[in-house]
């Protein structure tokens, strides 16, 4: 179990320090009680920076995310467009098969011969 930082423990480790840099001797349960706090530090203090990188690289993923939902929306309106291209062109294609077909008939009508390849 680690043991959270609190104004208690600062206060202690900002004496400690400032004994210890005074040029104070600390005792050996002082050295370590220093070193266990300087520990935390490090440890808070390196979590702290994971974390920041972390919520950097959210903050990057997020854009990311958000530039290709809209590509997607952007992809989805031409794929619509395609899709309505597509449409248009058969029913054209289908009237003027119609329209040929009649010139074919009324050629063929007048002619006797027909205008089929």
């Amino acid at each position: 179990m680690t043991k959270k930082w609190t104004p208690e423990i600062e206060q202690r480790f900002t004496e400690l320090r400032l004994h210890k840099l005074m040029g104070n001797h600390l005792t050996e349960t002082e050295q370590k009680e220093l070193a266990d706090m300087t520990a935390m530090v490090e440890r808070v203090e390196s979590e702290t920076t994971a974390l920041k990188r972390l919520e950097t690289e959210q903050i990057t993923l997020d854009s990311v995310l958000e530039k290709a939902q809209i590509e997607n929306k952007a992809l989805v309106q031409l794929f619509k467009q395609q899709a309505l291209l597509i449409a248009d062109s058969k029913q054209w294609l289908a009237e003027f098969e119609q329209r040929y077909a009649m010139i074919q008939n009324a050629f063929t009508q007048l002619t006797t011969h027909s205008l089929a390849t």
